[in-house]
């Protein structure tokens, strides 16, 4: 006599664990590479409310875990503003808004990674265009096996180049918004 156990997974559930899980690595990853305080005003930003209840139960271990005492939940992009923040997104849904510190070191710290970044964007166009080549390769010797393999893979770059290129051009506006502040501020001192 065998016993078969079937569990059934609430799609809803599956994808709040997925952010879950992105809310923890985006935030350490940005936590180490921007020098975040453990104070540092953090807004997971929902444009959808059904993450809402699911994200709230698990927001005191998702503070402990990323050591960020500041992480809120929130649903009006204006209560999350600030003049020097950093969008980070990790679904079209979901958005991560780090608020910064606006000092000369966090300057340094956005420059280096938008710099970064570039690179990494350059990296990932190459990696899509032999990506191409290989596809194509695959398609001259009717290795259906391989196509599929590397079409899989052709998705998971185009989609981290989607997520790489949006960090990148908020980390340039970042930037340009700081030197447009200095400008100004030194424009106001001549004065």
């Amino acid at each position: 006599m065998s016993v078969f156990c079937i569990l059934s997974v609430n799609p809803l559930d599956a994808q709040v664990i997925q952010i879950i899980r992105l809310i923890l690595k985006n935030s350490a990853y940005f936590r180490q590479m921007l020098r975040l305080p453990r104070d540092a005003n953090i807004f997971i930003h929902l444009h959808q409310q059904d993450f809402s209840t699911h994200l709230e139960t698990y927001l005191t271990e998702i503070r402990t875990i990323t050591r960020l005492n500041n992480i809120h939940l929130s649903h009006s992009s204006s209560s999350t503003s600030s003049p020097y923040s950093f969008r980070d997104y990790l679904t079209d849904d979901v958005e991560l808004i780090f608020h910064l510190t606006d000092d000369q070191a966090t300057r340094e710290l956005v420059a280096k990674h938008e710099e970064r970044l570039s690179i990494q964007v350059e990296k990932l166009k190459e990696d899509i265009a032999t990506n191409a080549t290989i596809i194509q390769a695959h398609q001259e010797n009717q290795d259906a096996e391989n196509i599929e393999r590397e079409e899989r893979r052709r998705e998971v770059l185009l989609e981290e180049m989607k997520l790489t290129e949006r960090r990148h051009e908020t980390f340039v506006h970042l930037a340009q918004k700081r030197t447009v502040v200095e400008k100004k501020n030194k424009k106001e001192k001549r004065v």
